[in-house]
């Protein structure tokens, strides 16, 4: 009885378990929802939502990136109204990166939707300056391994 109510009072993954749920309820997402798309099993999502398992730091860059949310607000507060995450963003980097994707899918017959457009070019656009060129690179010869079949 003693290690429950320890559990329960002293438990110091309350506070981050409480600013997932709030973040989860701002963005109107039931749980398995948003699991998915913070890229976590259900499972594995609702044991940090009840403060039962410690998340990994890659949660940290799932909500910035799917919620924009901030990860010091999320590990530490204060409050639990969600701060936004707010970076300088190079926007028509991004948006070059998408055109080229773009460009590229089209010519070797590959149709993506404006969202499998914008994560490619995400993916591309989060590598370091100096290795976008090879991520590029590797995204199309991925984009033409998929047109023909050749996975």
């Amino acid at each position: 009885m003693r290690q429950v109510a320890t559990l329960i009072d002293g438990n110091p993954l309350l506070p981050l378990a409480g600013r997932l749920a709030r973040v989860r309820a701002d963005s109107g997402l039931n749980q398995a929802q948003f699991a998915d798309r913070l890229g976590f099993p259900k499972r594995t999502y609702l044991g940090w939502e009840r403060a039962e398992t410690e998340p990994p730091i890659g949660l940290l860059r799932a909500m910035r990136r799917e919620f924009g949310i901030d990860p010091d607000w999320l590990l530490s507060g204060p409050g639990d109204v969600p701060r936004l995450h707010v970076s300088e963003v190079d926007w028509e980097r991004l948006q070059g990166l998408q055109e080229q994707i773009r460009e590229h899918a089209y010519k070797i017959g590959l149709e993506l939707s404006c969202r499998q457009l914008l994560d490619l070019a995400r993916a591309v656009f989060e590598e370091e300056p100096g290795a976008e060129e090879k991520a590029l690179k590797q995204m199309k010869r991925a984009l033409k391994a998929l047109s023909t079949g050749d996975l």
